[in-house]
């Protein structure tokens, strides 16, 4: 997964703002790739297709 230019700068800028660390595009891809995979693992495993078809979060 390839993010845009925009989508890195934010990413970097967030990044700089909670660590006070400046990191360089290619790390800020890889670090925001592997943030996002985890998202979809985690929130994935939170959804669930109800009879209708529609897909909700599950009660925690």
């Amino acid at each position: 997964m390839k993010l845009s230019e925009k989508a890195i700068k934010e990413f970097k800028e967030i990044y700089e703002k909670e660590f006070q660390e400046k990191i360089d595009d290619v790390i800020a891809q890889e670090k925001a790739r592997r943030l996002l995979n985890l998202y979809k693992i985690i929130y994935g495993t939170m959804l669930r297709e109800n009879e209708n078809g529609s897909v909700s979060m599950r009660k925690l």
